[in-house]
């Protein structure tokens, strides 16, 4: 349930989109900023496939800071607009992209500008716009609360006005926003509005008898692995390599080798499991120590 909109005032333009990112049913980030500052007076918002979306702005992005490294010159918003619909019109005919975009931007002479830019290429400049699922929300809202040349402050109200009726009407709706604004001052972030917080908590450590299962030192001499001991309690399924001592002499093991065992299982002697220990390149005999975990294969 993407959400992407912007708004063109006195002498600024804002883009507004939802931080979310979703695969299926799953929500797996809600920090995700889907507003690109294209160079230091342009903005680049993108709502679509997660892939889409990221390798195409980047895309724009890259071939817009090439074009003003060679030539000593920024592109106007209006022209890297154009540059936009056109690689996105010429993709649609071979290998399109599922992106929707609005690119913000200010320019000395013209002052800002504000372009809607959809999947498949159609390109307008706009006062205010809107797109994904909170676009059916927030286009009316626009309509009768969006004023020209509206001010800053005026402009952040409408914007919690249609943040606030996404949140209320739209089923699913995304929790976080970021709010971006480009003015003669630059592209930059001016604030979030936030309902909740990713959170990344300690990494669970090996407590039950299945993921303390095996524990194995590996001795890798060159291009040879061989098992040094090992102690299996009475969970086969598992494999735990924790420390495992890979050593090498100096010079050799350049790049990664995979060397690789198998052995049965305490228990379940038709299983076996495979156990892929990675040379690493050791300077002077140094030991290098890794702990992995392996599931059953």
């Amino acid at each position: 349930m993407e959400c992407l909109f912007g708004i063109q005032g006195d002498k600024f333009a804002l883009l507004v989109a939802d931080t979310s990112q979703v695969q299926s049913i799953v929500v797996q980030k809600t920090e995700e900023d889907k507003i690109m500052l294209l160079d230091s007076h342009k903005l680049l918002g993108t709502i679509g496939e997660n892939g889409d979306r990221v390798q195409f702005s980047e895309y724009i992005q890259k071939n817009i800071l090439l074009y003003q490294f060679r030539n000593g010159i920024p592109l106007s918003t209006a022209a890297a607009a154009n540059f936009t619909c056109g690689e996105l019109a010429h993709a649609l005919r071979k290998n399109p992209y599922f992106v929707n975009m609005m690119i913000a931007g200010y320019d000395s002479e013209e002052g800002p500008s504000l372009y809607y830019l959809d999947y498949i290429a159609t390109l307008h400049k706009v006062k205010t716009g809107a797109l994904g699922y909170g676009a059916y929300f927030v286009l009316s809202l626009m309509d009768k609360y969006y004023s020209k040349n509206m001010s800053l402050d005026a402009a952040l109200d409408l914007v919690d006005k249609c943040i606030l009726e996404i949140k209320t009407r739209l089923m699913g709706a995304p929790p976080n926003f970021v709010i971006k604004i480009v003015d003669e001052n630059g592209a930059r972030e001016l604030a979030w509005r936030k309902t909740v917080e990713d959170i990344n908590g300690p990494r669970p450590t090996p407590s039950t008898p299945i993921e303390r299962s095996l524990q194995l030192l590996i001795i890798v001499d060159g291009d040879n692995a061989s098992e040094a001991e090992g102690q299996v309690t009475s969970a086969p399924c598992f494999l735990q390599i924790s420390p495992s001592v890979f050593e090498g002499k100096k010079g050799q093991g350049q790049a990664p080798v995979m060397s690789e065992l198998s052995m049965g299982l305490l228990g379940s002697p038709k299983r076996h499991q495979r156990i892929l220990a990675s040379k690493q390149e050791c300077l002077g005999g140094e030991a290098v120590r890794t702990e992995e975990t392996f599931d059953d294969l």
